[in-house]
């Protein structure tokens, strides 16, 4: 029983298992939200692009080849193979 000021080894034993405890969670917490970077829950979902006819993109590359814009012609270029392989 705790009477007076003084501390007994009891009661300082169970706030060192209460804080032990708070501790131990907070590792537990932290190594959770720590792991949240590795997506562990699948693939990231996939932007949906907008469909342009591919008259126009050939058009764009051609154009940004014409101003000399090569990596964006390029790009114009990935982008009609994507959306129209044939």
């Amino acid at each position: 029983m705790n009477t007076g000021p003084f501390v007994t080894s009891q009661t300082s034993a169970a706030v060192a298992g209460r804080f032990a405890r708070l501790l131990f969670a907070a590792f537990v917490a932290l190594s959770v939200a720590g792991c949240s970077g590795f997506n562990l829950f699948g693939p990231a979902k996939i932007k949906q692009e907008e469909i342009i006819p591919p008259e126009t993109l050939y058009q764009q590359a051609l154009d940004d080849m014409d101003r000399q814009y090569f990596i964006a012609s390029i790009e114009k270029l990935k982008k009609l193979e994507r959306q129209h392989p044939n």
